[in-house]
């Protein structure tokens, strides 16, 4: 392909990705503000991981024995996926009993008749949201806009978009204008453009440079559940979210090989500051969700989002300002020390908050010797 051909593609791919990502902020600026449901379920749950897990129960929901990591199974006789798809939640009225099926974690099934609730105003957590996807968004932008039709530039803002276009759909996913159908197509593509970043910067792998066609295989495949789902093919939506984990976790070992065959280079340095921005601000954040797909565990959405801008902020400036991207000169820095100080008392706040999760979710004995060994070497670790 010529370079004034690369150029247009990698031009024209920006453009939609970022108009996407827009979208995705209509959309639930839409659902969230402009025209929000009449009425909401007595429970909050995360459809994005492919299970529905309820995070929040309303004091109704809580006295009728509902409880935070039980799984929605159906409402009204017809299946969690069913009822968000069909947008059946609208027919819901403020007041009148809805039958509920739930799943605990020992597999047994329950039902309750649970009233809708009046709608709430625009929390604070909301605003937290936005605030973050427009960020991912405007750093993808403002890099593209300084290094336009460079490849580190390219991979960074498709990245970004993605990102972002989740965040934007992860706030009452099924009341945004095609939100679940949305989040079945966005979580494939991060993968994607996970896989395309970790293999663009801070370094290229000799085989995706005799191979640069590889880069391409994951984003087919981000086209095909939200084809079967148009299609009217039932598709196991939480197969999404488990491919964009091992995805993730696939790039980021791409990218931890690359760093052992550089070593003793130039370009070490690069690929240890993005490991240390991965490591710090973007696994845990996967880990997170993972765990909570896994286990059952009901963190809310939007408590981890400030965090995981992190990783962005770093990959970003190693793009843009290259010649400055040593790590001791950026290690000298007390801007940076104060950030990555910040980013870890972070992670140990997170590891005290899992652990009080896990005490409560599961019985944990927090008295145990075997718990406390365990927490204070992954607390000291960090």
């Amino acid at each position: 392909m010529s370079p004034e051909a690369t150029l247009r593609l990698r031009q024209t791919t920006a453009a939609l990705a970022a108009g996407w990502a827009l979208l995705s902020l209509v959309f639930s600026i839409v659902g969230n503000v402009v025209s929000p449901p009449d009425s909401l379920t007595p429970v909050s749950f995360n459809s994005q991981t492919g299970t529905p897990v309820v995070t929040l129960v309303s004091p109704q929901a809580g006295e009728a024995g509902v409880e935070p990591g039980d799984v929605l199974v159906a409402v009204d006789e017809r299946s969690a996926w069913e009822w968000v798809i069909a947008r059946a939640w609208q027919e819901q009225r403020v007041g009148e009993p809805n039958r509920y099926t739930f799943e605990r974690r020992d597999g047994s099934h329950y039902e309750r008749e649970l009233p809708a609730l009046p709608p709430q105003p625009v929390s604070l957590s909301y605003a937290l949201v936005l605030a973050v996807g427009f960020l991912y968004l405007a750093l993808g932008g403002m890099v593209w806009r300084l290094r336009e039709g460079g490849q580190e530039a390219w991979a960074f803002l498709l990245f970004c978009s993605s990102v972002s276009a989740v965040i934007f759909s992860g706030q009452n996913t099924f009341a945004q204008p095609m939100g679940v159908l949305r989040s079945l197509f966005d979580l494939p593509l991060v993968a994607a453009t996970s896989f395309h970043l970790f293999t663009t910067f801070p370094t290229q792998p000799p085989w995706i440079v005799h191979r640069p066609g590889l880069r391409a295989v994951p984003y087919g495949l981000a086209l095909v559940p939200a084809l079967l789902v148009l299609l009217g093919i039932p598709f196991p939506s939480n197969l999404m979210f488990f491919y964009m984990t091992v995805m993730i976790f696939t790039s980021v070992g791409v990218l931890s090989l690359e760093r052992r065959r550089l070593r003793g280079t130039e370009m070490a340095a690069r690929a240890d500051m993005v490991l240390l921005g991965v490591v710090i601000s973007f696994l845990p954040i996967v880990l997170l969700f993972l765990t909570q797909a896994l286990f059952r565990l009901a963190f809310p959405f939007w408590m981890v989002l400030a965090w995981f801008l992190l990783f962005p902020v770093a990959v970003a400036y190693g793009i843009v300002r290259r010649q400055l991207f040593e790590i001791r000169m950026v290690a000298r820095s007390s801007v940076a020390y104060a950030a990555v100080s910040v980013a870890i008392t972070g992670l140990f706040a997170l590891l005290i908050t899992t652990a009080d999760v896990l005490v409560g979710e599961f019985n944990v004995n927090a008295r145990s010797p075997w718990f406390s060994v365990t927490f204070l070497f992954v607390a000291i670790l960090a």
